[in-house]
C-alpha cells in the first residue's frame, strides 16, 4: 500500500492530488506526529521529503532521506524488488 503524508491540511492535500492525478490516500499531519514519529525534521515548519519502505511486519526496512522526485519511483521499486530477491 502506498500513502502519503504531509504538514498540510486536508483540503490542501485534496487540491493537490487532483492537480497532479494522485491516487493513492495523503494523510494529513498537521501536527507533526507522524513526521515525529518517523524522525522527519518539522522545525522550519515543513518536513522534509523522506521516503519510508515498511514491509508487512511493520519494521522500516529502507529509507531514503534525500528525495529527488524524478526517478524517485524507479528507486524505491529497485529497492522492494532487490528485498524480496527479485533483482
Amino acid at each position: 500500500m502506498l500513502l502519503g503524508a504531509s504538514l498540510d491540511d486536508a483540503a490542501s492535500h485534496r487540491a493537490f492530488a487532483e492537480k497532479n492525478g494522485i491516487t493513492f490516500p495523503l494523510i494529513p499531519d498537521e501536527g507533526g506526529k507522524i513526521a515525529a514519529a518517523y524522525g522527519v525534521d518539522t522545525s522550519r515548519g515543513v518536513a522534509k521529503r523522506t521516503t519510508f519502505v515498511i514491509g508487512p511486519d511493520g519494521k522500516v526496512f529502507r529509507s531514503f532521506p534525500q528525495v529527488k522526485v524524478e526517478g524517485h519511483e524507479t528507486e524505491v521499486l529497485t529497492a522492494v524488488k532487490n528485498s524480496l530477491g527479485m533483482d
